[in-house]
């Protein structure tokens, strides 16, 4: 992950047989341009809850001020 020096807030949860990676934008007033790496089994979670590969995104997005984006990986990713 990548955010070009911009402020950010970053965890790692678990929870069950997944990793959850959440980014959060710490500026209130701007976007920040988040770039993110990872293998074929790594999951977006949309605002809605919906499970989706990472993969049909692109690497680099735009996160609103205040926002997060979740990420969510098996903890034995082969």
């Amino acid at each position: 992950m990548n955010t070009n020096g911009a402020p950010a807030l970053v965890s790692l949860l678990e929870n069950g047989e997944n990793y959850f990676f959440v980014v959060v934008n710490k500026d209130f007033l701007n976007s920040i341009n988040l770039i993110f790496y990872g293998s074929d089994s790594v999951k977006k979670i949309l605002k809605d809850g919906t499970i989706v590969p990472a993969g049909i995104y692109e690497n680099s997005m735009e996160l609103d001020p205040g926002d997060a984006a979740i990420y969510m990986f098996p903890k034995t990713d082969k």
